[in-house]
C-alpha cells in the first residue's frame, strides 16, 4: 500500500518548478508585534503635552502670578522719623543707583553663586551707609530669582536701617517654581506713601526681562509737604523710544513738585531730556562726572533731578565698581515755606 504524502513530496522533489511555486503561494509567517506597555504610551503622550503644559505655566506666571503695576510697601525693624521731626538744616540727600540685578545673572547662560550675591549686597550696603541718605532709588534689582534666591531690595533696606521700603515690579519671567522677578525700589527713612508703579510709553512685553517697562512711584511728607519721587528707568532700545517715555515723565508728574532719580539711558543734551528741560520743573541735568561703566566711567547716565527751587548743596559720583553703574548721591536744601497768613 502506497502513502500518498510519501508520494507527492516525491513528485515534489522530482519536479522543482512545483515545488517554488507551493512555496511562493503559502502565505509569509510573520512575528506578532508585541503590544505597547503602558509608561510607553504615556511617553508617547508626553512629547507633546509637555510643551503645552510648560507654555500654560508660563503665561500663567507671567499674566496672573505677576505683580503687575500693584506696587509692594513693606517696613523693616528701623524705626521712623516721625512726621513732627523737622529735616536737619531743611536739607534731604538723595542716593540713587543702578543695580544691575547685583550680578546675578552675568552674560550668557552663567548665573552668579548666591554667597557671591551676599557679599556684593553687603559691599553694597557699606557705601550706602557711609552716605547715610534719606531717600534711596534702586533700579534693576532681583526680589526672586530661583537659582540665586535673594531679596536684594529688602537686604538693603534691613543692612541700611531704612525705615521702610516700597517695590515695583518690572518682569517676572519663567515658571512659578522656576523665574525671575525684578524691578525698581524706594528706600526712605520716613513713611512712604506709593503712589502706583505706572508702565512706560512703548514697554517690552510681559515674557521679556525688561528693566525699563515700569516707573515705580512715591510721595513723602517733607515738612509738611507733599513730595513725590519717581525711581526711573528710560529704555535702552533707542532715542524715540526714551523720548516718548521723557514725555509722559512730565505729563505724569502734572506740575507737582517731583524729584526724578535713576538711570535715563542718555546724556544732558541729547533728546531724551528735552521735554525735561523745556517743563523747567526739574534742575538741569548733570555732564559729570561720568558714571557709566563703573570701571571705566565714560557717559554721564545717571541723574538726580530735583524740583525746582531746591538748592544742591553737593553732588558726588561715588568711586566703586561694585556693579555696572556708579552711584549718585546729591544733597539739597529746601526753599523756606512760604509765610503762613
Amino acid at each position: 500500500m502506497t502513502d500518498e504524502r510519501s508520494s507527492s513530496r516525491a513528485s515534489a522533489e522530482s519536479n522543482p518548478q512545483v515545488a517554488a511555486t507551493s512555496v511562493e503561494a503559502s502565505p509569509a509567517r510573520t512575528r506578532p508585534r508585541p503590544p505597547l506597555r503602558g509608561f510607553a504610551k504615556w511617553g508617547v503622550h508626553l512629547l507633546w503635552l509637555l510643551p503645552v503644559v510648560g507654555a500654560g505655566l508660563f503665561l500663567l506666571n507671567g499674566l496672573v502670578l505677576a505683580r503687575g503695576n500693584r506696587p509692594h510697601y513693606a517696613l523693616t525693624m528701623a524705626p521712623a522719623l516721625v512726621e513732627a521731626t523737622p529735616w536737619q538744616s531743611r536739607t534731604i540727600k538723595v542716593l540713587t543707583w543702578d543695580l544691575g540685578q547685583c550680578g546675578a545673572r552675568p552674560p550668557g547662560l552663567q548665573f552668579a553663586s548666591k554667597s557671591a550675591v551676599r557679599d556684593r549686597l553687603i559691599a553694597i550696603s557699606e557705601v550706602i551707609n557711609r552716605e547715610q541718605p534719606d531717600l534711596v532709588v534702586l533700579l534693576d534689582g532681583l526680589t526672586e530669582f530661583t537659582l540665586c534666591d535673594i531679596n536684594q531690595p529688602r537686604s538693603i533696606a534691613e543692612a541700611t536701617g531704612m525705615h521702610c521700603w516700597a517695590y515695583g515690579e518690572n518682569f517676572q519671567v519663567g515658571l512659578p517654581f522656576l523665574r525671575v522677578t525684578g524691578g525698581h525700589a524706594i528706600l526712605s527713612r520716613r513713611p512712604l506713601q506709593v503712589l502706583g508703579n505706572f508702565d512706560l510709553p512703548r514697554a517690552e512685553p510681559f515674557w521679556s526681562v525688561d528693566p525699563a517697562r515700569r516707573s515705580l512711584w512715591c510721595q513723602v511728607d517733607i515738612d509738611g509737604r507733599l513730595v513725590r519721587l519717581g525711581a526711573i528707568r528710560l529704555s535702552e532700545e533707542s532715542a524715540e523710544v526714551r523720548l516718548a517715555q521723557a514725555r509722559w515723565l512730565v505729563e505724569a508728574t502734572q506740575g507737582e513738585p517731583s524729584l526724578l532719580a535713576g538711570n535715563f539711558q542718555a546724556e544732558p543734551g541729547e533728546p531724551a531730556f528735552e521735554p525735561l528741560v523745556a517743563a523747567k520743573l526739574w534742575s538741569a541735568p548733570r555732564s559729570e562726572p561720568a558714571t557709566f561703566p563703573a570701571r571705566e566711567p565714560r557717559r554721564r547716565l545717571d541723574q538726580v533731578l530735583a524740583p525746582a527751587g531746591w538748592e544742591l548743596l553737593r553732588e558726588e559720583v561715588l568711586e566703586t565698581n561694585l556693579v555696572r553703574h556708579r552711584p549718585v548721591v546729591c544733597e539739597f536744601r529746601l526753599p523756606d515755606p512760604p509765610d503762613k497768613p
